[in-house]
Order: C-alpha cells, then structure tokens, then sequence
C-alpha cells in the first residue's frame, strides 16, 4: 500500500491504488502497451527530458494522462512499424547508424580545460578579445627618405599644404584634401581615391607610412579633423579623419566560458582522432581505387562501366 500512495503522489493516475503493479525490477508500472511496461521512473525520465514549459502543462491529472496517452500512440505505432519490417529498412538503418557514432562522439569527454589552459588560449587569440580602434582616414603623403637631399624641400611643401587646409571652410575641406590627395600624394594604392584609406588600426597605418605617427593618431576624435603634420622616416603626412570605429576589449573572465566550450570541442576532436587511429590498428580499412577513379552512376555497380581517363 505505501507504494502505492508514492506512486499516486507522483503521478497522479487513474484508478491507481487499484491498477498499480510492479515489475520485476521492483519499480510501480505506470502504463502497459501490449507486452511493453512503462515505469514510474522511466516515465519520470521522458518528462526530465521536456522543456520546462513542456513539463508545466503535465502537472495536472488531464496533462499526464494525455503525456501517457501520447506515450502510447507512439509505441503502437512503433510496434506495428516493426511488424512491418521497416526498422530493416536501409534507410532506417542509415540513420540508426549516425546517430550511433554521434552518440558515441558525444561520449567522447574530454577532461575540463585548466585556469592555465585557459588563459593560454586567451593569450594566444588575445586578437579575437582585444581589437584597437579604426580610423576611417584620407591621407595625403608626400614621400622623402630621411636624410634624402629633398628632405627639407618636401618638408616644405608638406607644411604649405596643410596650412592651405587649415585656411579652408570645415565644409569644404575634405573636398580639398581628396583633390590634393589625386594630385599629389605618394600613396599609390589611395591617390585615385582622393586618399581614402579606409577603417585602418594605429599599427595598419604605420605599417603603411612608417614610425613615429601612433602618438598623433589619439588626437583623431571628432570627424572631421586634421592632424598636424606628421614625419616619419619615408615621409611627410597630414591625415583627415572621416570616421572612427571603436574597439573591443572582452577580458578573460568574461571570455573564458566560450574559450572553455572552444578547448573542450577540440579536446573531443583529438580523443575521437586517437580513437578512430586505435580502431584502424585493430579492423583493416581497405579502399578500392577503381572507386577513385571511375564514374559514379546511381543506376550502374561501381565498376560495371571502364573508365579512359578522358
């Protein structure tokens, strides 16, 4: 009697205390469908695996009769589709099969990854988690090697420029740097368009004009503005700023569930690697080459038709 008061509590049946049986694992059956039993633990475990808000609709007596009820239907469509052969069906077979080797690549566990292991892998992709501001820039460069005998002469130049910039409207000034920009800038790969460069990082920028301009480039805020001119080893620059993009700065802590989730999917890749290498020792795989090289037809065998090489 005391089971049976569990059970009711539990799952809440119809007619119970006079239904209830076990089986002979000792567990309350909740629900026969021909010779197949469904215990109150198995039953508990499907509804486990419900959505939560699936689960809310079984609380009360109408809802776990109809998640029975839906229980049944499925097993007596089951058992007549078994009756029918179709679980030989290749097909059914095919699938059974994947989901049998992903079963068994999800049971493939790595152990967790360590605070170390982490933070290297956080070191190691720190660009993915820490990316610089960009700047949209036009630029005008007026190319002279340091210690060149046209140094001072460009310098010169560089400097008349840019004060016939500055004299200019703000509206109209960046109309007049993409014109000189055509005209006279070094910068082969940006002349034709007016200087524009693009959203470029501190370090793409002096990669592309040389040193000693990053300190500069902190003054580029507002769009619109117009550095002073800058010099560097190659040359003379005066930058106009059309936009900026800020960056990005994710830190480990908030990065290290996804770098976890990242390490333990390639922890699974290698030990599932290593499994397939220790099953290849143990079962021979074997290719045919005329495999390789015929034609494939879905109605001919393999092999049925010769192949040229044409």
């Amino acid at each position: 009697m005391y089971r049976v008061v569990i059970l009711c509590g539990s799952l809440t049946l119809i007619n119970c205390a006079s239904n209830t049986s076990v089986d002979a694992g000792g567990a309350a059956v909740v629900m026969r469908v021909g010779e197949r039993t469904f215990t109150l633990p198995e039953v508990q475990a499907l509804l486990a695996q419900q959505p939560e808000f699936v689960r809310a609709q079984y609380t009360s007596k109408e809802g776990r009769r109809a998640f029975l009820e839906g229980l049944a239907r499925s097993e007596l469509l089951l058992a007549e589709a078994r009756s029918r052969g179709l679980d030989n069906d290749p097909a059914v077979r095919s699938l059974v099969e994947r989901l049998l080797v992903q079963k068994l690549a999800e049971q493939t566990n790595p152990p967790d990854p360590t605070e170390a292991e982490l933070r290297a892998a956080y070191d190691k992709a720190l660009s993915e988690f820490v990316k610089p501001d960009r700047l949209h820039v036009r630029a005008l460069f007026l190319a002279s090697v340091r210690g060149g005998s046209d140094r001072e002469k460009v310098r010169k130049e560089a400097g008349a420029l840019h004060a016939a910039l500055l004299k200019m409207k703000a509206s109209d000034r960046e109309a007049r740097f993409e014109v000189l920009a055509r005209e006279r800038s070094d910068l082969l790969s940006s002349r034709d368009a007016g200087g524009d460069l693009g959203p470029r990082t501190p370090a793409d920028l002096t990669a592309l004009v040389g040193e000693g301009i990053q300190p500069h480039l902190a003054t580029l805020q507002q769009t619109g503005t117009l550095t002073e001119v800058l010099e560097t080893e190659r040359g003379f620059l005066v930058l106009y700023l059309r936009g900026r993009q800020p960056g990005l700065t994710q830190s480990f802590e908030s990065a290290k569930a996804r770098l976890a989730q990242r390490l333990i999917a390639e922890g699974r890749a290698r030990a599932l690697e290593e499994l397939l290498a220790r099953l290849r020792k143990q079962r021979e795989v074997s290719i045919d080459d005329s495999f390789l090289i015929g034609p494939l037809s879905p109605v001919s065998p393999i092999g049925a038709d010769t192949y040229d090489g044409g």
